[in-house]
């Protein structure tokens, strides 16, 4: 699924799929640029069986050579994933002291810094994390979201007590290059300003 979100609205989910540029499901032209470099370098970071796995796209055949000795040859190749063992050691060197929340942090966001997307992750966790999606695509992204449902059981714009007491608070998403599609924006009071981000859901 995809999510996608225009500034002052909720969330729609659409089915991801060949689409037109008036369908949330499409891929921007920058993204469809980019897909077969990220392929690339997920199977480079996968190993050895992922590349295997592609044959002559990753191991080209040499001239004249017949299909069973280059089932052989691909067979007996190896890959030394320094891409990964270099991509672990830069993220390692940057997150060498993890974030740390200033002393002017309130109650509230410490405790939120203790499960910051809702699902148990530490803030530290995810920042790590985070870091090595942008290492790896060469961008990432941070959308922070809110549950909408409160609002329409009480009618109204719930207050941060009404929150509190449904035990509803705001979460942090993480998100790859891959699982940014395409967003739209649009020049609001002489300001371009984000009024669409379509994002693709992987649960």
């Amino acid at each position: 699924m995809a999510k996608a979100k225009a500034s002052g609205s909720e969330a729609v989910a659409v089915t991801v799929g060949v689409g037109t540029v008036n369908d949330p499901a499409f891929k921007s032209a920058a993204y469809q640029a980019q897909a077969p470099r990220w392929t690339m370098l997920d199977d480079v970071a996968e190993g050895t069986d992922a590349l295997r796995a592609k044959g002559v796209a990753s191991l080209p055949k040499a001239p004249g050579e017949d299909d069973e000795t280059f089932t052989r040859r691909l067979g007996r190749s190896h890959f030394y994933n320094y891409y990964r063992r270099t991509r672990t050691a830069l993220v390692g060197r940057v997150m060498r002291k993890p974030p740390k929340l200033g002393d002017d942090a309130d109650a509230t966001l410490r405790q939120h810094a203790e499960n910051i997307d809702g699902q148990g992750e530490h803030h530290a966790v995810f920042a790590r994390r985070f870091l090595t999606l942008g290492m790896h695509y060469g961008f990432a992204g941070i959308l922070v979201d809110a549950p909408t449902s409160l609002e329409a059981r009480l009618g109204r714009k719930p207050t941060i007590a009404d929150e509190k007491r449904a035990g509803q608070r705001p979460y942090w998403g993480r998100y790859s290059a891959r699982q940014i599609l395409s967003y739209r924006t649009e020049v609001i009071g002489s300001v371009r300003r984000l009024t669409q981000l379509v994002l693709h859901e992987q649960h």
